[in-house]
């Protein structure tokens, strides 16, 4: 079950949060969050929604005998002895779907030091590096996200204003960028984050009719 911004703490959205949120929001309406938590690793955010909000989903479709009938051992081998050339019958032409890709969510988050460059910009960016990187115990690296055995190990979940919910997503990528003007105390006074978020599992049309917050959801 999703949790929007304001309902398990009292929220004023103006920097009146608890000590372990991130909130660099300018915005006051929550319509336009962009929330991202991972309980496992402690880390909670909240800023502002990017420009544009965009999904991408793919399939494999195969034919089932691209190559002709002279995949088919015995067969194939026969019928081109016989007339002298591999054939495809019409209905091995028709395509099979093989598989489908998670969903990738493409998230641009920007950072400005409205108040301290080091609380706004530097640690907020430093910890979400973090969170794709793997965990390093007893001298083995584990993945960063969860996995079968333990599901809930590194799981992030996100939220996007009052329209979509992901229960548990993992970082493909992330690419950051911090301004070289630097505040008094020497950190950068702004900074960007490119981040793409993949789904952990391939979701079914069930399971996307579900990811409005507040729904029961299995992202």
């Amino acid at each position: 079950m999703a949790n929007l911004p304001g309902q398990e703490e009292d929220f004023d959205y103006n920097y009146g949060v608890p000590g372990n949120v991130i909130n660099i929001a300018r915005a006051n309406n929550p319509n336009y969050f962009f929330e991202i938590r991972c309980p496992s690793a402690g880390f909670h955010l909240i800023a502002d929604m990017p420009e544009n909000i965009n999904f991408s989903v793919s399939n494999a479709w195969e034919p089932r005998f691209s190559a002709g009938l002279g995949e088919i051992n015995g067969i194939g081998d026969l019928g081109i002895r016989i007339i002298g050339e591999n054939i495809l019958v019409d209905e091995f032409a028709r395509l099979m779907w093989m598989n489908t890709t998670p969903i990738e969510i493409p998230i641009t988050l920007l950072f400005d030091a409205h108040e301290d460059a080091y609380r706004d910009v530097y640690m907020p960016m430093k910890r979400l590096e973090a969170l794709a990187m793997p965990d390093l115990k007893g001298g083995l690296l584990f993945a960063p996200g969860p996995s079968a055995r333990n599901p809930e190990r590194g799981k992030i979940s996100i939220t996007l204003g009052r329209s979509w919910y992901f229960e548990s997503v993992v970082i493909v990528s992330i690419s950051t960028a911090y301004d070289v003007r630097m505040s008094p105390a020497g950190y950068p006074i702004s900074g960007q984050a490119e981040i793409t978020f993949s789904t952990a599992k391939i979701m079914s049309r069930q399971e996307w009719s579900l990811t409005q917050p507040g729904r029961n959801n299995n992202g």
